[in-house]
């Protein structure tokens, strides 16, 4: 009877054994499952997937300084899981260019980094698994994740870049922007150079109106009769912003430009600067997107 009693005990172990492994798989299964694949079409003409809070580590490192404070890295990869939720959502391939965001991977980071790619590697990730699954949403959908580099003292209207009016993309303060490096450039052009991105007449003498829209930017130049928006003039010269002065002598064109970028949505060096004055991601979001919620 003993005997029998501990054969018994020996089978129940080994089912209950067997039953906790198939339960271990099936949770592995189901969590592998669950799992967000992005696919990433390379300019080198591959096509990678990956898991997507490895994806958002590959735009943060790509898109951001990783030497910036941390509560700004914590905001741009909130911004980049958002805006890659949102692609794959709506459909839209997702490139590793500003097309839509870059991407660099560990070996290009590696080349990026160099001595300090540990310590960045390490910082980026942390801020990534600390906002871990969070996005930002507006009534109850993802938002248009957009930023950009460095505004001109405020952020821009969307209005007044795409036409379509997003109420959490309206123009907010942003003057912290005026003391960074990357808020003012001075571009050199030869007046025949000039002449010809905008084909205009070379022999003609250069005379031109500008209007200013409610944020400080170019909404529209008239150059020799030929009018541009400051967004197709900003293109065509390659400029770094929309708000821009003009000035011509000895042959040269100089343009003068405030700001890096369309000017929607988050300032990174503007986020940078907020949190160095001890503003949490949270609080940087809000203020650069107008009535969101983050979860």
């Amino acid at each position: 009877v003993n005997i029998q009693k501990s054969n018994k005990l020996s089978n129940n172990v080994e089912e209950n054994s067997t039953n906790k492994s198939n339960f271990t798989e099936t949770k592995k299964e189901n969590i592998k499952k669950n799992e967000i694949t992005v696919t990433v079409y390379r300019n080198n003409g591959k096509i990678i997937n990956l898991e997507l809070e490895e994806y958002v580590l590959g735009v943060v490192g790509a898109e951001m300084p990783a030497s910036f404070n941390i509560e700004a890295l914590k905001a741009q990869a909130i911004l980049a899981r958002t805006y890659a939720l949102k692609s794959i959502k709506n459909g839209k391939k997702l490139t590793d260019t500003v097309s839509t965001q870059a991407y660099k991977d560990n070996s290009e980071l590696q080349k990026l980094w160099k001595n300090d790619y540990t310590k960045y590697y390490e910082k980026i990730k942390k801020a990534v698994n600390e906002t871990k699954g969070k996005v930002i949403l507006y009534n109850n959908e993802y938002i248009d994740a957009v930023y950009h580099s460095t505004s001109n003292g405020k952020t821009e209207n969307s209005k007044n870049v795409w036409k379509n009016i997003l109420p959490y993309l309206v123009s907010v303060d942003s003057s912290w922007d005026k003391n960074v490096k990357s808020y003012k450039k001075e571009t050199i052009f030869e007046i025949n150079e000039f002449c010809n991105i905008l084909r205009l007449d070379v022999e003609e003498p250069i005379t031109y109106e500008i209007i200013h829209n409610e944020t400080g930017r170019v909404r529209q130049i008239t150059i020799n009769n030929k009018t541009f928006s400051g967004t197709e003039f900003r293109n065509l010269l390659k400029l770094r912003s929309a708000d821009f002065e003009i000035e011509i002598n000895d042959e040269k064109v100089k343009v003068t430009t405030y700001g890096y970028g369309h000017g929607v949505g988050m300032s990174q060096y503007g986020a940078n600067e907020m949190a160095k004055q001890g503003y949490s991601y949270i609080q940087i979001l809000k203020h650069y997107y107008t009535g969101v919620v983050i979860k």
